[in-house]
């Protein structure tokens, strides 16, 4: 009981501490003539990304990777699966309907680096392939490649000053606060990788699921909170660009792992089920570009097309990895 009320704790923390650097990321906007682009996808996208970033990297220390691989990839469909709660209570029409096209890139930039995760488990874990470099997969340096890439050409194809170029004074005091929140969400993930190992050791669930389901939930309270944020302020653009620049900068956690993982390129050493749970979020991935290329009129329902299938695939996914996890 206590175990539970630890982890309950820690996600509400997390919560309020993601909610608070979510306020200075928008203040920091204002105060910087910043695009709603830019800060979605890069600025309040690591921001709210530490958490999963900081477990992965726990996981490893504490040799429970599949906890840090599950975390990081069940982000991802927790994230996606939020986009579908968004749309049921902003009741404005299809909530992609109204966010930019331009997030197609980061979405679709996003479903290569998943694509490139599968196939490299797929071919590890059958021992087809073997390559890698200083103790590091060669899909590792791939994925982190194409993210530097793929944040270049978002950067190229928007603009990351608005119209007016001066800059508002007395940022520095927001940087700060910005910064000493930083400092405690990196702490709250160090602590709920602890407390992710403890239920699993309790409760006997394997490792990915917990990690898929409950820490990933936990470390996506940032989102929940950054976007039901944006979303209050009327901006559904920078709501969904914060989910999707966080699942793109997610991806690249699982080569993070990789690089300090020291028994061998990590793919080949996690658990058969994090290849579906892959491709699960890879789906689910091309259902979002699906919503946001399809410019049909709009509708009034709670739940379209589109989010309601993120909601169901989430929904039968996570009974496929409980069950056969």
């Amino acid at each position: 009981m206590l175990l539970w009320l630890e982890f309950v704790l820690c996600s509400v923390l997390i919560f309020i501490s993601s909610h608070y650097i979510s306020k200075c990321g928008q203040s920091l906007a204002r105060k910087m003539n910043w695009q709603e682009g830019f800060v979605g996808v890069l600025f309040l996208a690591a921001a709210t990304s530490l958490p999963e970033t900081f477990t992965g990297i726990s996981s490893v220390a504490i040799n429970r990777i599949n906890l840090g691989v599950g975390d990081a990839i069940g982000s991802l469909i927790i994230n996606m699966m939020l986009i579908g709660v968004l749309d049921y209570f902003q009741g404005r029409g299809r909530i992609l309907l109204h966010a930019k096209k331009e997030n197609v890139l980061t979405a679709s930039s996003t479903a290569v680096l998943l694509a490139i995760l599968v196939l490299f488990t797929f071919l590890r874990q059958n021992g087809l392939f073997g390559f890698y470099f200083l103790g590091i997969g060669l899909e590792s340096f791939i994925i982190i490649g194409l993210y530097l890439w793929g944040m270049r050409t978002i950067f190229k194809k928007s603009r990351i000053f608005g119209e007016n170029n001066s800059k508002v004074q007395g940022a520095s005091h927001v940087w700060i606060k910005f910064i000493a929140f930083f400092i405690v969400i990196v702490l709250l993930g160090l602590w709920l990788v602890n407390i992710g190992k403890r239920i699993s050791d309790v409760t006997q669930l394997n490792q990915s699921f917990i990690g898929a389901l409950l820490l990933a939930f936990s470390t996506s309270l940032p989102e929940l909170a950054v976007s039901t944020a944006a979303l209050r302020l009327g901006s559904i653009d920078m709501a969904i660009a914060n989910i999707l620049g966080s699942n793109f900068f997610d991806v690249c956690i699982v080569p993070l792992m990789d690089t300090i993982y020291r028994e061998g390129p990590l793919l080949g050493s996690i658990a058969p089920i994090n290849i579906f749970t892959m491709l699960l979020a890879l789906v689910m991935t091309g259902v979002v570009i699906a919503g946001l290329l399809v410019r049909q009129r709009d509708t009034r329902m709670k739940l379209t097309w589109d989010t309601g299938l993120l909601l169901v695939l989430g929904i039968a996914g996570y009974f496929v990895i409980y069950r056969f996890g």
